[in-house]
């Protein structure tokens, strides 16, 4: 089994008046394709590029307009194997935005011109029983890299300690883990 990646595809939007917005991300709005358009080294599905065999290919975006600059991303799958060498179970119970938009604009600037920054911060917390979180499962590997493995086939989650965490559903529609009451 070779190593898969989701892929990401962004775009920057602007024009004559505007302030440039990088790093949208697109990648449900686009096509995608391998330039060989074999699938025995990479193949893309659901978003995600998988390693089928060694080799190299070229991932592209299809049906664009030509005047559109494109950037291809190259894909290089090795025969040297990674080996698993750490898996993290992180649970996520929310989430929290640190700067709000702004609730007006002033009247010297418009909705195209004016910016702030946001950040959002995922939540841990569970400070009653019946609290629950969505676990995801990752695995690490020795070559430095880390893949979501929470949907995989096969992947088993269980809790050291039902008393303290119970937790529950399946490979690959993912689990919740709850704080049992009583």
């Amino acid at each position: 089994i070779y190593q898969s990646t989701k892929v990401l595809v962004t775009a920057t939007i602007g024009g004559t008046g505007f302030i440039p917005f990088t790093g949208l991300d697109v990648t449900s709005y686009v096509r995608l394709a391998t330039v060989s358009g074999n699938s025995s080294v990479v193949s893309l599905s659901s978003g995600m590029a998988v390693g089928n065999g060694t080799g190299n290919d070229t991932i592209t975006l299809t049906g664009c307009n030509s005047q559109i600059p494109i950037t291809t991303a190259n894909v290089s799958v090795q025969s040297s194997r990674a080996r698993i060498s750490s898996l993290n179970v992180v649970m996520i119970t929310g989430s929290a935005i640190q700067t709000s938009p702004p609730s007006s604009v002033s009247t010297n600037q418009s909705l195209s011109t004016s910016r702030f920054t946001a950040s959002v911060t995922m939540r841990h917390v569970l400070s009653a029983e019946g609290n629950s979180g969505n676990l995801f499962v990752y695995a690490g590997f020795n070559d430095g890299t880390r893949m979501d493995i929470t949907k995989r086939t096969g992947v088993n989650v269980t809790s050291a300690s039902s008393r303290n965490l119970a937790v529950t559903g399946s490979s690959p529609a993912g689990w919740t883990g709850t704080v049992p009451v009583g």
